[in-house]
């Protein structure tokens, strides 16, 4: 696949505001520029075609240097980079995921990210949609079996 590249919002208030008018999610990444792990998301997971994609259809990306001035990081106690926070529009955090993962086991766990912000607000049916192709598309990923234990905890 060609690589795509992740469009990266860099501005907070903006990425709120433009998951709750484009009714995404918020996807932030805590990293360090001295992390090598930060630098394998950025050179092999986020140039990956269906990541970049998955991405732009459902989430507004946003980027924070850990040392950088400003409360974010001490806001959502962050101790290791990269920490990527998947958030509503309103900021509300439901899901984190710690540490490089290439794009076979970033994309089901970003999948398992909105759909647990989707059953949060009450809407299952796209929580199920997502967790449905989650489980077609990455059966034998890391996000698997608690995609499958929300998805039976799910009212119908």
């Amino acid at each position: 696949m060609v690589a795509q590249s992740v469009r990266w919002e860099s501005d907070w208030d903006m990425a709120l505001a433009e998951a709750r008018v484009q009714e995404k999610h918020v996807m932030v990444e805590f990293s360090n520029p001295g992390c090598s792990a930060c630098q394998q998301m950025k050179a092999v997971t986020y140039p990956d075609a269906l990541t970049a994609r998955f991405i732009d259809k459902n989430l507004i990306a946003h980027r924070i240097e850990v040392n950088s001035p400003g409360p974010r990081p001490a806001e959502f106690k962050i101790q290791y980079t990269p920490t990527v926070v998947i958030l509503d529009g309103r900021g509300k955090e439901h899901h984190r995921i710690v540490g490089f993962l290439p794009p076979n086991e970033f994309m089901p766990s970003l999948m398992l990210g909105v759909a647990k912000a989707h059953v949060f607000h009450g809407r299952f049916a796209r929580a199920r949609g997502m967790l449905d192709a989650l489980l077609f598309e990455f059966p034998r990923s890391q996000a698997a079996a608690e995609a499958n234990d929300l998805k039976r905890r799910m009212p119908n």
